[in-house]
């Protein structure tokens, strides 16, 4: 998928919403990291991934990338697994359903594809949520 459909992802995970840093991001102290949090981040945190593009065109001349995003919020274990699962729950009501922006896109749309449960990850407790992303490319 283009990278600029990837930062999109990023700058709407983490947009402000009416001047304050939205719920999701609030919730995760901002720390939001692509594949991999630095080591020693504080928890909670978010970590995404985006898989590589499935490209359809059409006869039209448009093309669809559709790829897997697949977010993962890390608690701490201590504070349970309803902790892992309010976050998560913000993450559904930002992602599901967005219309986001990129540049060269006509449209990038964001639909959830699994919403994970509460896992024992170490001394962590982890969600792995999927959505799909599909950005068309006008012809």
């Amino acid at each position: 998928m283009s990278v600029v459909v990837m930062k999109s992802v990023y700058a709407f995970m983490v947009a402000d919403d009416g001047g304050s840093a939205n719920p999701f991001e609030a919730a995760v102290g901002s720390r939001i990291s692509y594949a991999e949090a630095p080591s020693g981040t504080a928890l909670p945190l978010a970590v995404y991934t985006m898989d590589p593009p499935v490209i359809e065109r059409s006869f039209s001349g448009d093309t669809k990338h559709t790829s897997n995003l697949t977010v993962s919020i890390i608690t701490e274990k201590a504070l349970g697994p309803d902790a892992a699962a309010d976050i998560e729950d913000l993450l559904f009501t930002l992602m599901q359903g967005a219309t986001l922006t990129a540049s060269g896109f006509d449209r990038v749309l964001v639909r959830c594809t699994d919403r994970g449960t509460p896992e024992v990850d170490g001394e962590a407790f982890r969600i792995d949520s999927s959505f799909e992303v599909i950005a068309v490319d006008p012809a």
